[in-house]
């Protein structure tokens, strides 16, 4: 069975992690043939009572999200789900994405809020109903974002900045990878298209959230997300694909009897 470590990002409000581990429940997570731990971060640990009887592995990390690598990492994890908390997701969706990894042949699974079309459709409706303008640069800002992968690396990503994506744990866990970093997500998909990584694209529900409870990305922001795709498909600094378990097994497989 592999091991998928799921951090629960950008909330540290009890509640909300509750609620997310509830709906992963109510998803059907005990079905899935992985082991999975969940870290996330939150004033306090989650009551011990209810914790019990979850039936998911819990890592409560005291000293925020900067401190999951470290603890992570040594772990022997082969695949980490990195899940937005903010309410906008629903814990259901982390099911389907995780029943994807069960055959270690993916290198990620990124899910994808542009192939759930009425979703979208509604969001920017209600995010942007006080100017269209702000909308019509969005919208367009992040096709740009996806006609940029398709032109550098040959592979259109229809969400780049997608809250919900599952990756092989030696990509994330990279030094050179800062999970903090707002450009994080561009920065593993371009150590992924560049080595041809196999990248499976599957839709995500999502609410809508008022700008004042979700943080949007600015203009400027995607400026700086194009850049990092240009910058990293033309860097001289090699990307190694990580050894495949899958392709170990296979190999003792089909090795003659003696």
């Amino acid at each position: 069975r592999r091991r998928v470590a799921v951090l629960l990002s950008d909330t540290a409000s009890l509640n909300k992690v509750t609620q997310t581990l509830l709906e992963m429940v109510r998803g059907g997570i005990e079905h899935v043939p992985l082991d999975v731990t969940v870290f996330y971060t939150a004033p306090e640990p989650l009551d011990p009572r209810l914790a019990a009887r979850l039936p998911l592995d819990l890592h409560h990390l005291r000293d925020g999200e900067k401190a999951f690598t470290a603890a992570a990492r040594d772990r022997g994890f082969d695949y980490v789900l990195l899940f937005e908390s903010s309410g906008m997701y629903r814990g259901e969706e982390t099911v389907p994405l995780l029943s994807q990894l069960a055959t270690g042949r993916l290198d990620a699974v990124w899910g994808s809020r542009r192939l759930s079309v009425r979703d979208i459709e509604e969001s920017y409706r209600f995010r942007y109903s006080a100017s269209a303008l702000a909308g019509t640069i969005s919208y367009l800002g992040s096709y740009a974002l996806s006609l940029a992968c398709l032109m550098l690396y040959g592979r259109y990503i229809t969400d780049t900045l997608s809250g919900v994506r599952a990756i092989r744990a030696v990509d994330v866990f990279d030094p050179r990878v800062d999970l903090g970093h707002k450009n994080a997500n561009h920065v593993l998909l371009s150590r992924l298209l560049r080595r041809k990584a196999e990248i499976l694209e599957i839709p995500v529900r999502f609410v809508p959230l008022a700008p004042d409870r979700v943080k949007r990305t600015s203009a400027v922001e995607g400026i700086r997300a194009l850049a990092t795709l240009v910058t990293h498909r033309f860097s001289a600094r090699p990307v190694d694909a990580p050894a495949l378990p899958y392709a170990a097994e296979s190999a003792t497989a089909e090795r003659p009897l003696k």
